[in-house]
């Protein structure tokens, strides 16, 4: 049988206000369907969309991410130190990581 999945701390910090998807969505000027893929998979979410939500539940950007599951993990790293920047060097080095993943060199 298959375990499910930890929730992302998206969803922990919804549950705890109790509130819903769309509340937060219509809140946050967010797209509702958005906002429920950003819950799945937090490293999906523009910098835009980080900066609101952190806004909301009052906490620092970097507490969206879930807790990565060993210390080697590359990708969280990156955002921790990418969220501490501000927004607009966070914007260049996101749109150059977007960059890197559309060329064929750097994707093999």
């Amino acid at each position: 049988m298959k375990e499910k999945n930890e929730k992302s701390r998206l969803y922990q910090l919804r549950k705890d206000l109790e509130v819903c998807q769309v509340d937060i969505a219509e809140d946050t000027d967010i797209n509702v369907k958005s906002y429920s893929r950003y819950e799945k998979n937090p490293y999906d979410m523009p910098v835009w969309a980080f900066k609101r939500l952190a806004d909301y539940f009052d906490v620092p950007m970097e507490d969206l991410l879930q807790e990565p599951k060993s210390e080697n993990n590359f990708q969280y790293d990156i955002l921790h130190k990418v969220m501490k920047m501000d927004i607009k060097r966070c914007k260049v080095v996101l749109d150059f990581i977007r960059l890197m993943e559309n060329n064929e060199f750097f994707s093999k």
